[in-house]
């Protein structure tokens, strides 16, 4: 495909109604899984966000928690990584949820996520 064609697909999504779009975008969402959990799972990610909605608020707050580690991950932990700290891998339960290291030393981090009244 060159860059021409697809110039000209953009072109024809950026002209084509809420619904085409939308047709288009399901049919490509058959091809391309968000995250892998959707493979893992055989589910497509709007189904596992549905069924984290349908939740109790006790199971809610337990995955906002998870999610709150991951955005720590990668919003804190990865760029740190690229400027030279290093990762200590957890292999038990620990009571922080990363370890990491430079120069001057380690430093761990529990991740905390502030429940919604």
């Amino acid at each position: 495909m060159t860059n021409d064609s697809l110039r000209a697909i953009k072109d024809a999504l950026d002209a084509a109604t809420p619904d085409q779009r939308r047709a288009t975008f399901e049919r490509l969402r058959k091809e391309f899984p968000i995250h892998e959990l959707e493979t893992q799972w055989n589910l497509q990610a709007e189904v596992i966000l549905s069924a984290i909605a349908r939740a109790s608020d006790f199971t809610r707050r337990g995955v906002r928690g998870v999610i709150a580690e991951a955005c720590f991950e990668k919003y804190i932990v990865i760029p740190r990584l690229e400027i030279g700290w290093s990762a200590i891998a957890l292999d038990s339960d620990y009571p922080y949820d990363f370890k990491m290291e430079d120069q001057s030393g380690a430093v761990t981090v529990q991740v905390k996520n502030q429940r919604m009244a």
